[in-house]
């Protein structure tokens, strides 16, 4: 079986080298058509591609992993990643395809464009639809001006090109910071959260009176707890819970209904099947252990 990956210059079109200043662009039925909309995976080791989806839907497979993409979309493609597509007979949009040089040569001086563009980004519409009608206007104008024959026709291509790549790198740049202060601040309720557990661990609480605590919903507080300790928020609660439970167990002579009771819990069967669970040993074993591990202490503090 031959396992040796497909590398194209165009697709179909065997490879060969590239003028600094290559730029082509052509509709997605001009080429995808003769192939039945079957794009197969393959890689390109000279080419930087943008690719346009402007209506219909595609299956994007990169490297292992497939995407479907039923909204419009603009991705850029870097050299040597491995990528195909299954579009639907109704898509619409544009491929430009620049010799790998052409975009060190635009941003030789902004190294973390050049470091972005190095990545294969999918930006789809619903991320930014503004900025997403800025991207899809001057692929379009790429296109244009490849095919109106104007004077400067590369002048004018090269700004084009570099407003595009600027604003993809611009959207890039700011859903990462984003991102990062959406951690940072569910990080801050996270905390927040964890003391009013600490500070009510006696009272009888519900999830929603810990969000609206918070102030934030309960259905967010549950996404921010399985964001940082991957746990949902009973599970975060009932974790703090049995903690404290183990220090009562351990420090405290109250009976184990006692502790049950102290803690909340109405059923005291139901309390130490949770623990058990949850520890790994029943309160009464774990309370046990502990009291062997004491005295086991005071007879050799050494």
């Amino acid at each position: 079986m031959n396992t040796t990956l497909a590398t194209y210059g165009l697709y179909g079109e065997k490879y060969e080298p590239r003028l600094p200043d290559f730029v082509h662009s052509e509709l997605h039925e001009t080429r995808c058509k003769q192939y039945g909309w079957v794009i197969s995976p393959h890689r390109h080791t000279n080419l930087f591609q943008i690719v346009l989806i402007e209506s219909g839907a595609a299956e994007f497979t990169a490297g292992s992993q497939t995407i479907s993409l039923k909204e419009p979309c603009l991705i850029t493609m870097p050299v040597d990643v491995l990528h195909g597509y299954v579009f639907s007979p109704d898509v619409t949009g544009v491929v430009i395809s620049l010799a790998d040089s052409y975009p060190e040569s635009l941003f030789r001086n902004s190294p973390s464009v050049l470091l972005e563009l190095g990545r294969m980004q999918l930006i789809r519409a619903g991320q930014d639809q503004e900025t997403f009608r800025q991207l899809a206007a001057l692929a379009w104008q790429v296109h244009r001006e490849l095919y109106a024959n104007l004077p400067e026709r590369m002048v004018s291509l090269q700004a084009c090109l570099s407003l595009l790549l600027v604003n993809v790198y611009r959207l890039v740049h700011r859903q990462a910071a984003d991102a990062m202060a959406v951690d940072n601040r569910s990080l801050q309720y996270f905390r927040q959260f964890q003391q009013l557990v600490k500070e009510n661990l006696l009272h009888r609480l519900t999830i929603t009176d810990y969000a609206r605590m918070v102030g934030i919903t309960a259905v967010h507080l549950n996404r921010v707890c399985r964001s940082i300790v991957g746990k949902s928020t009973l599970q975060t609660i009932q974790e703090a819970i049995l903690l404290e439970a183990q220090r009562y167990l351990h420090h405290s002579s109250y009976s184990i209904s006692e502790i049950s009771y102290l803690l909340n819990f109405d059923d005291i069967s139901y309390f130490s099947r949770l623990f058990k669970k949850q520890v790994g040993v029943s309160p009464r074993q774990f309370r046990e252990q502990a009291t062997r591990l004491m005295v086991a202490k005071k007879r050799d503090p050494g």
